[in-house]
């Protein structure tokens, strides 16, 4: 189908394919749903659909067709949380959960002060989001396989949004910075919300920030300075 096709490009080349987009478009039925072939049925069913959202929404979380195929895949899931089907498949769950995670993280990313700036200045911020989403579910694996997500966790998303807005706002109010003086510009604006953050501990954490903002096109980087553009 051509949705693994799609997915391939997003995971190997980090870009997407306008004309196969299209083209999966057409695949959609009247309910939301995709089928897993072309080739063999026309019958929508749960794995063609979550298969077809993942490129979709890396496209434009926004869309109708994303948000009919989600319709799609919320209507035939019961209560208990197993998706329909006529024997369970974990894989198909997998990959719908991928498929609703992936959706909430762009509908989250878009809240960002930061990212709606660079969607006004008309940055194509998907693709970074998508790295941002996939490098997020390495992470995590790996933290919970070494059993410490809680001794390395830097904070909620909440948290981490906050901090790149605050952040972002220092930079426009003081010009270029290095990330420890931004360090001590956090805990001179708001002493209380960021007692915790050391220079010798979170700087990794403030370049990474920093990073996904340069990686948005809002800030340049220069003998370790940040600007905003």
């Amino acid at each position: 189908m051509i949705s693994y096709y799609l997915i391939y490009l997003l995971n190997s080349k980090n870009k997407l394919d306008k004309k196969l987009l299209h083209k999966l478009k057409g695949f959609q039925r009247k309910n939301g749903g995709f089928p897993s072939s072309q080739l063999t049925t026309m019958k929508t069913n749960l794995f063609g659909t979550t298969l077809a959202l993942i490129p979709l929404i890396v496209e434009n979380p926004n869309s109708e067709n994303v948000k009919k195929a989600i319709n799609f895949l919320s209507s035939v899931e019961p209560p208990y949380g197993h998706f329909k089907e006529e024997k369970p498949k974990l894989y198909i769950n997998l990959f719908a959960s991928l498929a609703f995670r992936l959706y909430e993280f762009f509908k989250e990313s878009y809240k960002q002060e930061i990212v709606k700036i660079a969607l006004k200045q008309k940055k194509n911020v998907n693709m970074i989001l998508y790295k941002n989403f996939t490098d997020y579910l390495s992470k995590s694996f790996e933290l919970q396989r070494n059993e410490l997500i809680l001794k390395n966790s830097f904070g909620t998303k909440i948290e981490v949004r906050e901090r790149r807005d605050d952040i972002y706002y220092i930079l426009l109010d003081k010009g270029g910075l290095d990330p420890a003086s931004i360090i001590d510009e956090l805990k001179k604006r708001n002493p209380e919300k960021y007692k915790h953050i050391k220079k010798r501990s979170h700087l990794t954490m403030i370049k990474l920030d920093l990073e996904f903002m340069r990686h948005l096109g809002l800030l340049a980087e220069s003998n370790s300075r940040y600007f905003i553009i």
